[in-house]
């Protein structure tokens, strides 16, 4: 949404849109709604014009094949470490589901998915530090 732009493009040139009520009534469809009693900014208007001020003036474009010969070769490298035993817990409980669905016939993908998900968000939360 527009509105949500106002704030980055105002931190990198500030003052480009003039004020935040001047952008969102031209890009917004900014009004005042007299029956929620505040200044509506949830639409969008102008967006050609927008797209054109932001790419001539805000964004870069680069391509990859024009960058490529500027960038590192790509390394990846595994790191090791032990996790406290209390903190794989949750862990453990998305293996054995995730196990337990790999038997099972009838399993949608989605809920495959859903299981592998969780895994990833438990393996996260399990290597941040406890305070």
């Amino acid at each position: 949404r527009p509105e949500e732009l106002f704030t980055q493009i105002n931190s990198i040139k500030p003052g480009f849109f003039g004020s935040y009520t001047k952008y969102c009534e031209k890009f917004c469809q900014g009004h005042y709604n007299y029956r929620l009693k505040r200044f509506d900014v949830s639409g969008a208007s102008n967006l050609d014009e927008l797209h054109h001020l932001l790419t001539s003036h805000v964004m870069v474009r680069r391509l990859k094949c024009n960058v490529l010969t500027q960038l590192p070769a790509k390394q990846r490298q595994k790191v090791s470490f032990d996790l406290p035993p209390s903190s794989m817990k949750e862990v453990e409980k998305c293996k054995l589901r995730l196990q337990e669905l790999k038997r099972c016939d009838e399993v949608s993908e989605f809920e495959t998915r859903k299981v592998v998900m969780e895994l990833y968000q438990q393996t996260a939360l399990a290597k941040i530090p406890s305070s």
